[in-house]
């Protein structure tokens, strides 16, 4: 039997000529190491001889049916070189010979994909990290074609817009964008489609399934081809509904507290500038003899607008502290006569300097769990309104009801009274509105806030009933 050698076209790394018998009858290689015996030891040998048994095996197989069916066979089988683990694929070509029905010989092409094996696993783990990632997020991303079609996302997005992945896919993202807001999205997404700009952060308020609005921070970007061919938009979104809603609120507490501090401003240097003019003529005219039976009159005077001013500042105190969560809440046993008897003994000079009575119903000594001092606030408060907005010669009542589950302090009056719409924005600190008393007193509003707050604190309520001429009624309700 004659033996050549073939020529190596670089096409393949290893090739050789066998026939039925798998005898190797020609061959030619790249790299004589592959061969792993000596040129002289491989040629005549068959396939068996030459290649680890399970190598064989494999590529007997493929021998076998190559021969039988006539046609090209394919395996793959891994051999240790040096090693370290070598990949192969081996292509078994009959050569057909017109004069025999059968072929008895084949040529066989072997290719190293080491390589080719290696970046396929890495993509693979690629993939794998990609989709371990993708599944379990936090932010939501989802995937879209080039014509907006979504196409894939992950549960973190399922959440956000309220829909499953089924009712999601190959649905146009409009789904869940506002009508209003589809033009500008559209020009946004052209120009990342067109390269003018590499992606896009849209705040955007979105409607989840049912309608409900949310507010989502979301990046779109644009995935390409090698020939730099959109073929996706992927988006990561992240929900900021309630990062927006806390941005809403601490403008409006901004707004609010711009306000009450220009009302307070205002109505805090009024009686200041009452209290250095009293002073003054009380030192000015100190020593004059004729001056001396005015002087009651001033300090009365005096008297009332350092209570104005000191309750106006010991409100803001309270209601800024309310705002920065810094007030403490002491509940302890307290009686209730104790805190009625010094509320009415604090006011009872302004009450006396309209004539206005202060009657006290307040006869239980029983001590109630509560904190005094926010109770006294409170009480303080609503009576000091109550004479404000009640005429001459009137009459403001404190009255407590002691229920099994609750306690429930009223404070009435026969003042003017309010209308409707000012008994429904009464507590709203975004309606605040300068009110002046029967003896122009001026109000901002402030007590009502903090005595809001406070019974906030003890998990009661506080109403009011009212008609404009006919007086008003606060009603604070403390669980017990």
């Amino acid at each position: 039997m004659e033996t050549n050698t073939l020529t190596s076209t670089g096409i393949f790394d290893l090739a050789f000529i066998l026939n039925v018998d798998t005898q190797i009858l020609n061959f030619a290689s790249s790299d004589d190491t592959l061969l792993f015996v000596s040129p002289e030891q491989f040629l005549g040998k068959r396939v068996i001889e030459v290649l680890p048994t399970e190598v064989a095996a494999i590529c007997l197989e493929s021998i076998k049916k190559a021969f039988n069916t006539k046609a090209s066979a394919t395996c793959e089988y891994c051999l240790e070189i040096d090693g370290t683990a070598v990949f192969f694929k081996a292509v078994v070509s009959p050569l057909h010979d017109a004069s025999l029905l059968s072929p008895r010989q084949a040529i066989v092409t072997i290719q190293d994909i080491t390589r080719n094996k290696l970046q396929a696993s890495e993509c693979v783990e690629l993939n794998n990290r990609f989709r371990t990632i993708f599944e379990t997020a936090n932010a939501g991303m989802v995937f879209a074609n080039k014509h907006g079609i979504i196409v894939e996302l992950n549960n973190a997005f399922a959440e956000m817009v309220g829909y499953t992945a089924d009712e999601l896919k190959n649905n146009h993202f409009s789904l869940f964008i506002h009508p209003g807001e589809m033009q500008d999205e559209s020009m946004l997404l052209k120009k990342v489609a067109d390269s003018e700009i590499h992606d896009v952060r849209l705040e955007r308020q979105i409607k989840r399934k049912g309608g409900a609005a949310i507010w989502l921070d979301t990046t779109i970007s644009a995935i390409r081809d090698e020939a730099g061919e959109l073929k996706y938009f992927v988006g990561i979104c992240t929900d900021i509904t309630k990062l927006k809603e806390q941005k809403l609120e601490l403008e409006a507490l901004n707004a609010t507290k711009d306000k009450l501090f220009s009302i307070i401003a205002h109505d805090l240097r009024n009686p200041l500038n009452v209290i250095s003019g009293l002073v003054n003529i009380l030192v000015t005219d100190f020593d004059k003899e004729e001056q001396r039976g005015e002087s009651k009159q001033i300090l009365d005077m005096l008297s009332q607008s350092t209570l104005g001013a000191n309750i106006l500042l010991e409100n803001l105190l309270q209601w800024a502290r309310a705002q920065t969560n810094s007030i403490s809440f002491y509940p302890t046993k307290t009686e209730l006569k104790f805190i009625a008897d010094d509320v009415i003994h604090q006011l009872a000079g302004m009450a006396h300097a309209k004539n206005i009575s202060l009657i006290s119903s307040v006869k239980s000594e029983q001590p109630y769990l509560l904190d005094w001092q926010m109770i006294s606030t409170i009480l303080r408060n609503l009576m000091t309104n109550a004479i404000k907005f009640t005429a001459e010669g009137g009459r403001v009542e404190l009255t407590v009801c002691a229920h099994e589950r609750d306690i429930s302090f009223e404070v009435k009056d026969n003042g003017i009274g309010m209308d409707k719409n000012r008994v429904n924005h009464l507590f709203d600190a975004n309606h605040i509105q300068i009110t002046t008393g029967t003896a122009n007193e001026k109000g901002t509003g402030l007590g009502l806030l903090v005595c809001k707050e406070f019974a906030k604190a003890h998990g009661g309520t506080l109403t009011v009933t009212s008609e404009t001429g006919k007086g008003s009624t606060f009603t604070l309700r403390i669980p017990q």
